[in-house]
This record gives structure tokens, C-alpha cells and sequence, in this order.
């Protein structure tokens, strides 16, 4: 872990966040405690990376063919996905940046309260993780995304930490909610 940058320290914590937020909140107070500089040499980040691929593993195990509730595990990718395309950001970075906006277009919707990403920004921030909260998806690209049926995409909405769901939205909507988004 040592030899690890903390730039592909960050893109780690982008899938570790999000295992917290979707399953497992012990996750998200570990790292209540921690800024990037000492994370890296801390005993906190194995143990946080095996929690969230115990996270993982428990979705894979629910749905190995990933037709239902394994798609929670794309919480943040559908956004992230078209953001690293249209801005050419690293995987991880864009995952973070597309949780928070998944969680905005949550909010604009009516399906999510605020304050889960106010927190999400806040612990995102005592982090030392700096992320231009002003990039936009490009939609063609998530006309693309395999989550897209009919008029319909599926995606993750964070209930509370530790509880996700995964919703059927109208995509037009969704459409109409990202031009309008902002973090």
C-alpha cells in the first residue's frame, strides 16, 4: 500500500466510499477519522479495502448474473462513466464526482434527502480529496449505458448510508434533471 500515490489512493476510496454508502456505514465513520496523507500509511486502508470487497461479494453472491440488485453496485459509475469519457478524469475521480451528482438527481427527484450528499461532500472534503463539483455528464454518452431499457434506467439511489435501492427511473426525467443539475 505504501508505494500506492494518493492520486490512485483516491480512485480507490471512490469504490470504498461508495460501499459504505450503499451497504456498509462502518465504512464512512473509519474514515470520518482519516485524511488521504495518513490514509495511505495507515492500518485503517487494508482493512477498508476488505470491507468493501466484502460489500462487493455480498452483491455479487445476491445476483451473480447481475439482472437485479447487483446493479447497486453501479452507484456513481452511470454519471462517473460519462464524465471520465467527456473530461478524460481517472476512473475513480469520476465515480466520486457521480455519486454526488447521482445523489443530486436523487434529490431533484424526490427519491433521497439532502443531507446524504451534504455528508458525502463533507467527509469527501475533510478527506483532502479536491473534485471540480462542475463537470457535466454528457448525455449522449448515457444513452449508451447498458442500465438504459426502453424509457427506462436503472439506478442506485441511497436510502440512507448502509441502504440502497435501485430504482426504474423515466429516463426523459432524468434527462431533464441533469441539465438542470447543480452541486
Amino acid at each position: 500500500m505504501g508505494s500506492l500515490s494518493s492520486e490512485q489512493v483516491v480512485d480507490g476510496l471512490g469504490e470504498i466510499l461508495k460501499a459504505g454508502l450503499i451497504k456498509d456505514p462502518s465504512i464512512l465513520s473509519l474514515l470520518k477519522k482519516e485524511k488521504i496523507s495518513t490514509l495511505i500509511k495507515s492500518k485503517h486502508l487494508e482493512s477498508l479495502i476488505k470491507k468493501a470487497i466484502q460489500v462487493k461479494a455480498y452483491y455479487i453472491d445476491q445476483d451473480f448474473k447481475d439482472t437485479g440488485v447487483r446493479q447497486i453496485l453501479n452507484f456513481g459509475h452511470t454519471i462517473g462513466h460519462a464524465l471520465e469519457l467527456k473530461y478524460k478524469i481517472s476512473h475513480g475521480r469520476a465515480v466520486l464526482i457521480g455519486m454526488l451528482q447521482e445523489l443530486k438527481l436523487a434529490e431533484t427527484l424526490g427519491k433521497t434527502l439532502p443531507i446524504i450528499r451534504r455528508d458525502l461532500i463533507s467527509l469527501i472534503e475533510n478527506l483532502g480529496i479536491k473534485i471540480d463539483r462542475k463537470l457535466t455528464p454528457d448525455v449522449k454518452t448515457l444513452l449508451h449505458d447498458k442500465k438504459l431499457a426502453g424509457k427506462y434506467i436503472a439506478l442506485p439511489i441511497i436510502m440512507r448510508p448502509g441502504k440502497a435501492k435501485l430504482l426504474k427511473l423515466n429516463f426523459k426525467e432524468v434527462v431533464k434533471a441533469l441539465k438542470t443539475l447543480r452541486l
